[in-house]
């Protein structure tokens, strides 16, 4: 992030507050197709805005509830995203469908399964997918740059639990979170395809793809609450710009 781009997010207020809640569901994960809105036509989990008065965690129970018709279990702070929208040639803001100026900011959680099974509605279709064939290419060029890493986190630290073995024994024996996070971003002359996770490093891919079979996965909830724990710390802040839904530049950073 060059000096300019800190400045300018330091100072950075949104006009809009948001949530995203991805329920997962053992090696599987729920998005939507999503049918009306900012984002019509894209893959991504639901969420929406949040009311006046109202929390992050209860707007995301709200719009799930909403928009598919279940409630989410055990739902936890995953990260934050900030979006700031811009015309690329003017550098003015752009207005979001509902007049207001964009810049958005967005809370992301995970939620362990829901109660109900998940319906079509006016706003959403609803699908489950194995976590290895998200369809990164149908969603917010954002997305591919941390939902990965959010996710390999997440099975990865779940995976120590199921081992009986605490977070901090494990830094530094092969299983660090440190080296968890190289991102090779796809070629955009390439798009990546469902079926085969082309973005992620080779460690990445070994860790997405094998520790959910490894567990063969208990909800965290059911492992022992007396081992070190991440689960319940937020993992990421990104910062985007975007022009309409073309992604012009970005950093992730985590913790």
């Amino acid at each position: 992030m060059t000096n300019k781009e800190k400045e300018f997010w330091e100072q950075w207020q949104p006009t809009a507050r948001t949530c995203l809640c991805f329920i997962l569901r053992g090696e599987e994960i729920l998005l939507i197709r999503k049918k009306r809105g900012i984002g019509a036509g894209k893959i991504n989990g639901p969420g929406g805005h949040i009311e006046p008065g109202e929390s992050a965690l209860e707007s995301a129970i709200r719009e799930v509830q909403e928009e598919l018709g279940v409630t989410p279990c055990n739902l936890k702070e995953r990260g934050e995203l900030s979006f700031q929208f811009i015309d690329e040639v003017t550098g003015k803001d752009q207005q979001m469908n509902d007049g207001v100026s964009g810049a958005l900011h967005c809370v992301v959680f995970t939620a362990e399964g829901c109660i109900g099974e998940p319906q079509e509605t006016e706003e959403a279709i609803p699908y489950w997918t194995h976590h290895e064939n998200i369809p990164y290419h149908e969603m917010w060029e954002d997305d591919r740059e941390w939902l990965p890493g959010m996710l390999t986190r997440i099975f990865h630290t779940n995976l120590l639990r199921k081992l009986g073995r605490p977070m901090n024994a494990a830094l530094g024996s092969g299983f660090g979170l440190d080296s968890m996070y190289t991102y090779s971003p796809a070629s955009k002359s390439s798009p990546a395809s469902p079926h085969q996770p082309s973005q992620l490093s080779r460690h990445d891919q070994y860790e997405i793809s094998e520790l959910p079979r490894i567990l063969n996965a208990p909800s965290a909830a059911a492992c022992s609450k007396s081992m070190t724990t991440v689960l319940d710390e937020k993992f990421f802040n990104g910062y985007y710009f975007f022009d309409q839904d073309k992604l012009l530049s970005g950093h992730v950073l985590w913790k």
